[in-house]
């Protein structure tokens, strides 16, 4: 029963069939602050190789392994992520009852992607019971608000399968996961729903190329 259960969460927004090669437990930061702002990350160059932060845009020739991705999109956006400061944020996100107060909120940037970023509040979920997180501690699951777009709203969670997130919005739904099986964190496709070019498998169910 624990196992059907465990299955059916991993199953929530995102493939539960990606593996995660390793895996660092980030310890608290006594300075982190509690109503923190993620900036986009702009893509390093020669001038300035330090800029970036949580989220790198990559040109889509940096990803080589098309060939072991199955879906197809006809727009995307490739992004690098920094895992190590994406798990710290997310550690720090208050419960979804404390969602309102001010004082415990995380303010979290997102990519589009059309172009740009939005922001959201986040908070963490609860999906399963108090025995089952304990002995599944890394199965984590979060929503958000949007800040910048009231009616934006996303799930997204970030484990041992890597960073995946849903968000709707009048805008449009769109998806942020890892490009291949086995990388979680190096190459993300960030897509409009409308763009994934194989309708009958959704997104998750298998990772994606871009159309030629």
């Amino acid at each position: 029963m624990k196992n059907k259960t465990v299955q059916s969460l991993l199953l929530f927004s995102c493939s539960s069939l990606l593996l995660f090669s390793c895996y660092k437990k980030i310890p608290a930061d006594k300075n982190f602050k509690a109503d923190t702002t993620v900036s986009p990350a702009k893509v390093a160059t020669a001038s300035s190789p330090q800029l970036s932060l949580l989220w790198n845009e990559l040109p889509h020739e940096a990803f080589k392994e098309m060939s072991s991705v199955k879906m197809r999109f006809k727009n995307y956006r490739l992004f690098a992520l920094d895992s190590l400061t994406m798990q710290t944020l997310l550690s720090k996100a208050p419960k979804e009852k404390q969602r309102n107060i001010q004082s415990l909120k995380i303010i979290l940037e997102l990519p589009r992607p059309d172009s740009g970023f939005m922001k959201f509040s986040i908070y963490r979920t609860t999906v399963m019971d108090s025995a089952l997180e304990a002995s599944y501690p890394l199965l984590k699951t979060y929503g958000g608000q949007g800040t910048d777009d009231r009616t934006a709203n996303v799930r997204l969670d970030f484990n041992p399968n890597g960073f995946h997130a849903y968000v709707t919005s009048q805008s449009g739904e769109w998806f942020i996961q890892p490009a291949t099986r086995g990388i979680t964190h190096q190459y993300l496709f960030c897509f409009f729903k409308q763009d994934v070019v194989t309708p009958d498998r959704k997104p998750f169910e298998e990772t994606g190329v871009p159309v030629k």
